[in-house]
């Protein structure tokens, strides 16, 4: 990661770590919370962009429901413009 990164974009990708957790509302918060950042996290960290696209496959191949609370904003942050490009 990034020396020049600040120290709460730092706290928000070990966050991002709970996309996989299996309380849905508990995903749905940690990807409501990397919406604003995501931006940034292709511009400035792209080391840790395929860690995080890995982990928002993974909790929609999960999902038993489709309809659950965590699907509105994990694919609201797949489709941020430039997250899924890279660039």
């Amino acid at each position: 990661m990034s020396a020049r990164a600040p120290l709460c974009l730092i706290r928000l990708l070990r966050a991002s770590d709970r996309l996989g957790d299996r309380d849905d509302d508990v995903r749905s918060v940690a990807a409501s919370c990397l919406l604003p950042v995501a931006s940034y996290l292709v511009e400035r960290l792209p080391e840790e962009l395929s860690r995080v696209l890995a982990v928002l496959w993974s909790c929609l191949s999960d999902m038993k429901d489709d309809l659950s609370s965590s699907v509105g904003a994990v694919m609201d942050l797949l489709g941020k413009r430039g997250v899924q490009s890279g660039h």
